[in-house]
């Protein structure tokens, strides 16, 4: 069973995480901000395999969380998260090639994400999975073109 430790500061985002993660047959550790994570994962005595968290966490700059976690676990994957663009999520510092799943998506679509992700390299990871509004303009654009 594949462990996911995930970030996020609003408690119904974070329990949405952890119940569609729990449904998909994942272990979940959950933490409200970047101490929280890291002192979960330093507690975690099992492998753990995915870190998903928001890109604005209090307490620790969500870079400075991963690199924290990945000097514990150096084999961690990483799906960032957030409302805004990845440009704007770049200005946190967030890599290029990192995984970004911008917010909102469905239950769905973190799914495939995170099969994705676990399934993949750890580098040269795809920039997206195509959330709800990006699919619909997607769709227009395309309609639009035929």
């Amino acid at each position: 069973m594949e462990t996911v430790l995930i970030v996020d500061d609003t408690p119904c985002v974070l329990e949405f995480l952890r119940r569609v993660l729990l449904i998909e047959g994942y272990t979940v550790l959950t933490g409200s901000n970047g101490l929280e994570a890291v002192e979960a994962a330093a507690h975690w005595p099992d492998c753990i395999d995915l870190l998903i968290t928001d890109v604005a966490i209090p307490r620790m700059s969500c870079t400075l969380m991963v690199e924290n976690l990945r000097a514990q676990r150096p084999r961690l994957k990483v799906v960032y998260t957030s409302g805004h663009s990845r440009d704007v999520v770049a200005a946190f510092g967030v890599p290029s090639d990192a995984f970004f799943l911008q917010k909102p998506f469905l239950p769905a679509q973190l799914a495939q994400a995170v099969r994705h992700v676990l399934d993949g390299p750890r580098k040269g990871l795809p920039e997206c999975v195509t959330t709800g509004a990006a699919q619909v303009a997607r769709r227009a654009a395309t309609a639009g073109a035929g």
